[in-house]
C-alpha cells in the first residue's frame, strides 16, 4: 500500500497544478476579453464624440457617451439606464414595466438632468419635451427572458427637434 501513496500524492499535486494553470489561463483570457471590450467602447466613444447630429437627425447614444447638436450648442450625455423593468416577450408580467434613461443636457453653461421614460410592451418611439426641445427616443435592446443586459449594451436612439 505504501508504494502507491507517493505516486498518488504526486499525481494529485500534478492535477492541482494543471487545474490552477488552466484557471489562470482562463482568467487571463477573460481579462483580455474585458480589455478588448473596453478598448472597443473607448473607440466608439471617440467616434461618437466626433459626430455632431443636426436637429431632426436620429443618432445613437451609449451609456457614458456624449454628442453635440449642431447649431444648438446643446450637449447630450447618456448618464445611465438605472431601471429597465420592461416585460420581455414570452414572459408573464404583472405590469408592463418601463426603461428609464438619465440624460444630461448642457447648454450655455446650464446643466440639467432629464429622465426619459419608455413604457414596456411599447416597441415604438416615445416622446418627451424639455426646455423647448422635443426628444423622440427608443431604448435598445428590448429585454429578453433569462437575459441580463449590461450597462454598456444599452443604446438610446434619439432624435432632437424644436
Amino acid at each position: 500500500m505504501k508504494r502507491w501513496t507517493t505516486p498518488l500524492i504526486l499525481f494529485t499535486l500534478c492535477l492541482a497544478i494543471v487545474a490552477n494553470v488552466l484557471l489562470y489561463l482562463r482568467t487571463n483570457a477573460e481579462l483580455d476579453d474585458i480589455r478588448s471590450n473596453v478598448a472597443s467602447l473607448q473607440k466608439n466613444l471617440t467616434i461618437l464624440e466626433s459626430v455632431s447630429p443636426k436637429l431632426g437627425q436620429e443618432f445613437p447614444l451609449s451609456v457614458g457617451q456624449s454628442t453635440l447638436i449642431q447649431g444648438e450648442g446643446l450637449r447630450l450625455t447618456l448618464r445611465a439606464v438605472p431601471t429597465d423593468s420592461r416585460c420581455p416577450p414570452g414572459a408573464t408580467c404583472i405590469t408592463e414595466g418601463q426603461a428609464i434613461c438619465l440624460l444630461q443636457t448642457e447648454r450655455e453653461g446650464s446643466v440639467r438632468d432629464l429622465q426619459l421614460t419608455q413604457p414596456g410592451l411599447y416597441h415604438d418611439y416615445s416622446e418627451q419635451t424639455s426646455d423647448s426641445y422635443k426628444y423622440r427616443f427608443k431604448v435598445e435592446p428590448y429585454p429578453a427572458v433569462d437575459t441580463q443586459t449590461a450597462s454598456y449594451q444599452y443604446r438610446l436612439l434619439l432624435t432632437v427637434t424644436k
